[in-house]
């Protein structure tokens, strides 16, 4: 049902096909839309590839070039997808310096990842631990914990 969902979703905001209208949404199309000019494009790659999980695993060194961008929001969105799609050897590394990026939000969804990815060594605990004391206490977004006790 979800996937139903999603692939409606993508058709609906011009992800769902190629630009000829025939080629149904693939990892590799959405990793590269990744770059679209358009911002909302680039947004809804990433959350799509988020939604994939682990099948989006080949789409990783593209999340983790996103992670380098200018763009505040599609950096959050891409330290997400890595979190979701799972694949701590490739990702952890990436999402250390993001957990130390200067926007909120960027921060608390590489922390978020980082826990997601189970990854126990020194270096990801010790980064896990100073978030605690993040000083903007920004909410890690619409999720469940945050909306059952009203802090959203």
């Amino acid at each position: 049902m979800r996937c139903c969902a999603i692939a409606l979703l993508l058709a609906a905001i011009g992800l769902g096909t190629s630009a000829s209208g025939r080629e149904p949404a693939t990892v590799d199309n959405l990793s590269a839309r990744l770059q679209a000019p358009e911002a909302a494009d680039r947004y809804a790659a990433a959350d799509a590839l988020a939604d994939l999980g682990f099948r989006a695993s080949p789409a990783v060194p593209q999340l983790i070039e996103a992670l380098q961008s200018q763009d505040a929001e599609l950096r959050w969105r891409a330290a997400r997808a890595l979190g979701t799609i799972g694949d701590a050897k490739a990702s952890a590394a990436a999402l250390h310096p993001a957990a130390a990026d200067e926007q909120p939000a960027v921060r608390a969804q590489a922390l978020v990842a980082l826990g997601r990815l189970g990854v126990s060594d020194k270096l990801t605990l010790a980064t896990i631990a100073g978030g605690l004391s993040d000083k903007d206490g920004q909410p890690c977004g619409p999720c469940a914990p945050h909306r059952r006790i009203g802090k959203m």
